[in-house]
């Protein structure tokens, strides 16, 4: 994949994350950061350059459970 292919999808996962505004986007939030570290995890498998730009540009917030990610 390029980095256009990974710029496309890392907009796509950003468009899509919930904005909080509901009362259930708690939950579709999780579901949504589950979402984002599954894909980001076949992408890495697929490219050793992938790194924590990708959870960056989804506007994924960099924690615990992302530790150990290139930056």
């Amino acid at each position: 994949m390029t980095k256009r292919h990974l710029e496309a999808i890392a907009e796509a996962l950003l468009k899509s994350k919930p904005d909080g505004s509901e009362p259930e986007d708690g939950l579709k939030t999780e579901q949504w950061r589950s979402d984002v570290r599954a894909i980001a995890s076949v992408l890495l498998a697929h490219n050793p350059r992938f790194d924590a730009r990708f959870y960056e540009a989804c506007g994924y917030e960099l924690n615990e459970d992302t530790k150990g990610i290139k930056s």
